[in-house]
């Protein structure tokens, strides 16, 4: 199936998933990406969380930390999928960077959006893992639809 590439708010958990049980990949158990170490998830992760802190404070910098999180061309997506790239090259297991979606202009117009990456089709029939509405292949993009328009229940 592949491994996601993403984070939780507030987690201490890898940021690498499976992509059969969802369960987190600890880094140890992987190549190491650069120089023999880890610096390089590590250092994005801390950024990664650090902008979805800005993003859930709802304050200062709510809109930096919202941009990084959800555009697959922010400087925080080049790094971690430029990771996701050498994890998959040093592994031969497809590895997904995950895109925030939080909010959008309704249903309907979610389930129409293309890979912002390709423009290409990437609406799911069923959602992976009950998260990810959207998947493309070919970019190794995942997202969802926007948590403004879900439906609850």
């Amino acid at each position: 199936m592949g491994r996601f590439w993403g984070e939780k708010y507030v987690s201490l958990e890898s940021p690498i998933r499976c992509g059969d049980c969802f369960g987190g990949i600890p880094l140890y158990r992987l190549p190491a990406t650069r120089d023999d170490e880890y610096g390089d998830i590590i250092t994005w992760e801390s950024d990664y969380k650090a902008c979805d802190t800005l993003q859930m404070n709802c304050s200062t910098g709510e809109r930096f930390g919202l941009s990084q999180l959800s555009k697959h061309d922010s400087s925080l997506a080049i790094r971690g999928r430029e990771i996701c790239n050498r994890i998959t090259v040093t592994t031969g297991i497809p590895t997904y960077y995950y895109l925030l979606k939080s909010s959008g202009k309704g249903l309907k117009a979610e389930q129409a959006r293309k890979c912002p990456s390709c423009k290409g089709e990437w609406l799911l029939q069923e959602p992976l893992h009950g998260l990810f509405n959207f998947q493309c292949d070919g970019c190794r993009l995942l997202s969802n639809i926007a948590w403004s328009v879900r439906s609850i229940g």
